[in-house]
């Protein structure tokens, strides 16, 4: 007897395949939204339980429509991307050529609560930063400052300085007492930071990239929303920080205390103790 054969299916019995059950909860899942194509797994639409994504993907009677293999959803994939990374990383990050109040819309829209706090957080930030005006020094005072102290040998004190929005990339502010200071969206990356004082520092939005901190004292700082990939923090002080919402991919942690630090979840606390830290 001939093997029997099949046509294949038509994209209105594609869709109901893809439509008519709940994904599994790795499955790939290919979203058209707004015409343009993303990729992601069925349990990174669920991660938040009480969003409007998790809703159309743990339910069969709420999925989108499916145009030509792709669940179709109609809104901007600008404003829809930083979304999906959001259920991706728990990491808000918005691309400065993307207005973040239309950001803030998507994710009411989606229902996804966690970034809408956190958005809005960002924003209150950025009011108060404006608030409290421009930095007081600029980079080339600060370079003077350092050079100046170096010749007769004194620690440097800038305790409570606003330097917020500084560019300090590449510089030794090694051992500077930099306490109370406003360093909320300086640029730090490869600064060397050894054995400075930045306890209760505002470090929100600051790029830390690769920025070593050993031995550094962080009691109390603010790093919500600060990128510390690659940071070194061997043996700092971070006692109470609070780094919700900040990237510390890579970072090194070996001796370090984060006792009582906020913004952690278990999966990161585990991961910090890996990489050495201490709680």
């Amino acid at each position: 007897m001939a093997a029997s054969s099949s046509a294949p299916p038509t994209k209105e019995e594609d869709g109901r395949a893809l439509g008519g059950e709940q994904p599994s909860s790795e499955e790939l899942i290919t979203l058209n939204v707004g015409g343009q194509i993303f990729q992601t797994t069925s349990t990174t639409l669920r991660m938040d339980e009480q969003s409007m994504l998790a809703a159309m993907f743990s339910s069969r009677n709420h999925h989108p429509r499916v145009i030509d293999g792709a669940y179709f959803i109609d809104r901007d994939p600008a404003y829809f991307r930083p979304v999906l990374n959001f259920l991706r990383t728990n990491q808000v990050v918005v691309d400065p050529n993307i207005n973040s109040e239309g950001v803030l819309a998507e994710a009411m829209y989606f229902g996804v609560q966690s970034m809408v706090d956190a958005l809005h957080s960002m924003h209150e930030e950025r009011r108060r930063q404006q608030e409290r005006g421009q930095a007081e020094l600029t980079r080339a005072d600060v370079i003077r400052i350092v050079a100046t102290a170096g010749a007769i040998s004194a620690r440097i004190r800038l305790q409570g300085v606003n330097l917020s929005g500084l560019d300090l990339s590449h510089l030794d502010l090694g051992n500077v007492n930099l306490s109370m200071a406003d360093l909320s969206h300086c640029n730090l990356s490869f600064t060397t930071l050894i054995n400075s004082s930045l306890a209760k520092c505002n470090l929100t939005h600051a790029n830390m990239l690769h920025c070593n901190c050993n031995q550094a004292i962080l009691v109390g700082a603010d790093l919500r929303w600060a990128d510390l990939t690659s940071a070194h923090l061997c043996d700092a002080d971070m006692t109470g920080v609070d780094v919700r919402h900040s990237n510390l991919l890579a970072s090194n942690f070996t001796g370090a205390s984060l006792r009582n630090a906020d913004g952690l979840s278990d999966a990161e606390r585990q991961e910090v103790v890996r990489r050495g830290g201490q709680f």
